[in-house]
């Protein structure tokens, strides 16, 4: 914040305070959407972060966008975490709690390996950017795997889809 968006010191805690406002309307945002499909909500959280990551990598020089970007990273964070917690819980049978906890360790887990992977990209002298974009190829990766979960998940459901001719 203070390097790329020239903030000063002391306007960083205000930039985290939008963070967490983003987190808050995300959770008020993702129930009626989850209501309405845990799987779209989930995809589109994750296609939210990958646009505000590149929106952020690209414009981190202009202080409003950068503040937006945070508040948005906030929203979209907290839309897929919901509705990932929420598919999970749906599946897991008789384990819910099993099925919550291991839900969090594998964020705390991400959280971890993202702090990780951010400085080894700017100590490999990519710039501050570096991260959003390592982030937002992260998402690309995540939506793939999203997407082909999806798509099994829904095949297990209704059967094999018969060969064309019979």
């Amino acid at each position: 914040m203070t390097d790329l968006t020239g903030l000063s010191e002391s306007a960083v805690p205000w930039v985290l305070v939008c963070f967490g406002v983003g987190m808050t309307l995300g959770s008020l945002i993702a129930g009626p959407l989850v209501d309405r499909s845990i799987e779209k909500s989930a995809v589109g959280g994750v296609i939210s972060l990958g646009l505000v990551l590149l929106a952020f990598a690209t414009l981190a020089h202009v202080p409003a966008v950068t503040i937006a970007c945070v508040l948005l990273l906030g929203v979209a964070g907290s839309l897929f975490t919901t509705a990932l917690q929420v598919r999970l819980l749906r599946e897991s049978g008789d384990a819910p709690s099993v099925s919550a906890a291991m839900n969090h360790a594998a964020f705390n887990f991400a959280n971890a390996l993202g702090a990780f992977l951010g400085a080894v990209v700017v100590d490999a002298g990519l710039g501050y950017r570096s991260p959003a974009l390592l982030g937002t190829a992260l998402t690309v990766v995540g939506l793939a795997i999203m997407i082909l979960a999806v798509v099994t998940h829904r095949r297990a459901r209704t059967g094999p889809v018969p060969s064309p001719g019979r």
